[in-house]
C-alpha cells in the first residue's frame, strides 16, 4: 500500500517504474510520456524484489522485460534492474554517462571533465540528470548497487567451479 492506503504498483519494465496513484503530494514523476527515474524508488525496487527472490526462489520466473517473452527469475530481474540503473552513470561508447549527455560542461572541460554530479532524478526517456546535483542524496547509493552486482557475481562463479 502506499500513502494514504491508496495502491500502487512496480512495473517491471525496462526500468522498475515507481508509478505513484493520483493526488501523491510532492513533485509530480512524469516527463512526457515516460516517469522520471527517482533513485530510492528504483533501489528500494532492486532490493524489495530480491527479497521476494529469497522468499519465491529461481522456480518462480516472470517475465522481463515485460512483453519480451524472456523468462527469468525474481534474482535475475533485480539484478538487470540495477545494472540499468548503474548504467545511468557509466560511460557510454563516446566516453560520457548518459546523465550527462546535456551537460557539455561536465563532458567537454577538463577540469570537470571525468566527475559525476550525482542528480536528484533522471529522465525516463535519455537517462539525462535532472533536478539538484550538487549534494550526493539518494543517488549515492549506486555504490551498494555496485558492490551488490560484485557479490552477486563473485558467488555465482564460486557456485559454478563447484
Amino acid at each position: 500500500m502506499c500513502h494514504s492506503g491508496a495502491s500502487c504498483a512496480l512495473q517491471l519494465d525496462h526500468i522498475c517504474v515507481f508509478r505513484a496513484p493520483n493526488g501523491w503530494p510532492g513533485k509530480t514523476a512524469k516527463i512526457g510520456e515516460k516517469q522520471a527515474i527517482w533513485w530510492i524508488h528504483q533501489f528500494n525496487c532492486v532490493f524489495e524484489i530480491k527479497r521476494w527472490f529469497l522468499h519465491l526462489g529461481p522456480d518462480y520466473l516472470v517475465e522481463f522485460p515485460t512483453g519480451s517473452g524472456v523468462r527469468m527469475h525474481l534474482g535475475a530481474v533485480a539484478d538487470a534492474i540495477a545494472q540499468r540503473l548503474i548504467s545511468l552513470l557509466a560511460n557510454d561508447a563516446q566516453g560520457h554517462p548518459p546523465a550527462l549527455v546535456t551537460n557539455e560542461l561536465f563532458q567537454n572541460d577538463p577540469h570537470w571533465q571525468g566527475l559525476l554530479p550525482f542528480h536528484e532524478y533522471f529522465h525516463g526517456d535519455n537517462g539525462t540528470g535532472l533536478g539538484a546535483s550538487h549534494q550526493t542524496g539518494w543517488t549515492g547509493l549506486i555504490a551498494v548497487l555496485i558492490q551488490e552486482l560484485g557479490e552477486t557475481d563473485s558467488l555465482l562463479q564460486a557456485t559454478a567451479k563447484k
